[in-house]
């Protein structure tokens, strides 16, 4: 499995654990998420974009919340 398989794998492990159903397409969030790391992007703009997929842009998780998720996803790249 390559790097960013496994790394996808994870951040859908941890947005499964963390939201559950209330992502519309958790592969396709997770992906985007990989993406936005691996061009730059910041935590708070990660962040920023999974609030936008929680349940139709209803917040499930607390701007804390969500931070500290961003933060695991960023760092499940490491165990790879």
């Amino acid at each position: 499995m390559r790097k960013y398989d496994r790394w996808r794998h994870s951040v859908v492990q941890l947005l499964g654990e963390r939201l559950g159903s209330q992502l519309l397409d958790i592969e396709n969030v997770a992906a985007t998420v990989v993406g936005m790391f691996d061009a730059g992007a910041s935590n708070v703009e990660v962040a920023d974009f999974i609030r936008s997929e929680e349940q139709h842009g209803h917040a499930v998780l607390t701007d804390e919340e969500r931070l500290a998720l961003v933060r695991d996803l960023h760092e499940a790249a490491a165990g790879d």
